[in-house]
């Protein structure tokens, strides 16, 4: 059976002076999405999650499912970065410090209805108190904390205490919002992520040759996840090597955090278009030595950057 699929943020920030006020800030958890209904555990793609994982939040799941509600959140633990809390997710004995955030909840019948009613501001105040009487104590479930922000000052106020405690950004949420079984859109402008980026400088030192799936194994992989989606082949012999480039080898020359020298794959921001369709690898060899800016996320950056990007590039260097 098809599931509803969980609801998402757009990809790219917000202009802060164009969204609809007051608005709900919370901050962004860098941990692994859950979601909870009908006695199961789902991941954000909607596939089972470790059994180790279910069993030891078994409580959770049967109190959800006492009380007939749907509940999405993360698993997260504080002062953790994601790696660590996947490999602790992945042992046989969950670490008993893991906790489940939840950030939203929906009834039952709401969940499996193509348009849900209830406004974020009552879901908010539901799951607050859903968290509160069936574990008081905190052993298991932690309500995320809503800060209404009444113009774009707040938000950025809000925006550098969460940096300065180490978190990843903040999401921004209409109070007046219904759940949306899909990504919503920057048009909607109900529902935001707002992450944390710095930039370094670095030079192109070599290119990775883009694999993509052969004609035999897109036209054999029928395989649908829960959500109806095509699973990705991972077989050997599924995908093949095309003359295109897929990512781009960057040493760093100047950087924050991380010491020139460092090397490491980046792909393309989507705002900067002109240099994706500019480099192929037939012309590989111009762009060699060639300076570039990158953007990476601040957070849970450690020995390299994460989730880094091209987004221009720096002829004033070269």
């Amino acid at each position: 059976m098809k599931l509803p699929n969980p609801m998402l943020a757009p990809n790219g920030d917000p202009n802060l002076k164009t969204l609809r006020y007051p608005i709900f800030a919370s901050h962004k958890l860098d941990g692994v999405r859950f979601l909870i209904f009908d006695g199961n555990m789902y991941s954000r793609n909607m596939e089972p999650l470790h059994g180790a994982v279910t069993k030891h939040f078994q409580p959770v799941m049967d109190w959800a499912e006492t009380s007939g509600v749907c509940l999405d959140g993360e698993i997260w633990r504080p002062d953790t970065p994601f790696n660590k809390i996947v490999s602790m997710m992945a042992k046989p004995e969950i670490c008993p410090c893991l906790w489940l955030y939840v950030f939203d909840i929906l009834p039952r019948d709401e969940w499996y209805s193509a348009r849900p009613l209830t406004p974020f501001q009552d879901r908010c105040r539901l799951y607050t108190e859903w968290c509160t009487k069936y574990d008081p104590d905190k052993r298991f479930v932690k309500p995320v904390v809503q800060y209404e922000c009444e113009d774009a000052d707040a938000v950025l106020a809000l925006q550098q205490e969460a940096k300065r405690d180490g978190l990843e950004g903040l999401m921004l949420k209409c109070p007046n919002s219904v759940y949306l079984h899909s990504r919503a859109t920057a048009r909607q402008n109900v529902f935001w992520k707002l992450k944390f980026w710095d930039t370094i400088n670095g030079v192109i030192v070599d290119f990775k040759q883009k694999r993509q799936l052969t004609d035999e194994a897109r036209e054999n992989n029928t395989e649908k996840s829960l959500l109806g989606r095509t699973k990705r082949g991972h077989r050997q012999g599924d995908r093949e090597t095309v003359d295109d480039i897929g990512s781009v080898e960057i040493e760093i020359t100047e950087g924050q955090i991380f010491p020139k020298g460092t090397r490491f794959f980046a792909m393309w921001s989507k705002e900067a278009p002109e240099i994706r369709a500019a480099m192929n690898w037939d012309n590989r060899a111009e762009f060699l030595g060639k300076h570039v800016e990158i953007e990476y996320q601040s957070h849970g950056s450690k020995d390299k950057p994460r989730l880094p990007r091209i987004v221009r590039m720096r002829r004033d260097l070269d």
